[in-house]
């Protein structure tokens, strides 16, 4: 266990993380006044130091891929899926409205956005994703009728 801990560096956050995690147990088990008493098993502790770092790293990696997802070669039904997929991966269903309308607003690909613009403007998240996967299959259906672009 103390080579474990050894090996965690002392500088920056994983520093302050150990420091903090050392404190915590040699309160939580007292064991300035009983010594004998070790610091729990290797497996707590990795387990401990991949929650304080996974979670908040793949949540913070995930809101990243929500503001920079772009629609690009994707059908407007994929798009739709993978900003639901990361939206969820990132625990934002709660945030708002407004907020989650400006993400997926801003990772549809321009042509759509224009055309949504040239009609009734959709008040919600579920009417921007049904008019975007609406125009996106009409314009697919249209370039299967004329063979263009």
């Amino acid at each position: 266990m103390l080579f474990a801990l050894s090996r965690i560096s002392d500088e920056g956050n994983a520093g302050v993380w150990k420091e903090n995690w050392i404190s915590t147990v040699d309160t939580v088990q007292n064991r300035r006044n009983n010594p004998q008493q070790g610091y729990g098993t290797l497996a707590n502790l990795f387990a401990e130091l991949t929650a304080a770092f996974t979670t908040t790293t793949s949540v913070q990696e995930t809101m990243h891929k929500v503001k920079s997802l772009k629609m690009g070669n994707s059908s407007a039904n994929e798009h739709t899926a993978q900003f639901k997929s990361l939206v969820n991966r990132a625990d934002l269903a709660t945030t708002g409205e407004a907020i989650l309308i400006d993400f997926y607003h801003a990772s549809l690909a321009p042509w759509l956005i224009e055309r949504i613009y040239q009609g009734e403007v959709p008040n919600t998240l579920a009417q921007w994703k049904a008019r975007a996967i609406l125009l996106d299959h009409n314009k697919q259906l249209a370039v299967s009728f004329t063979g263009g672009g």
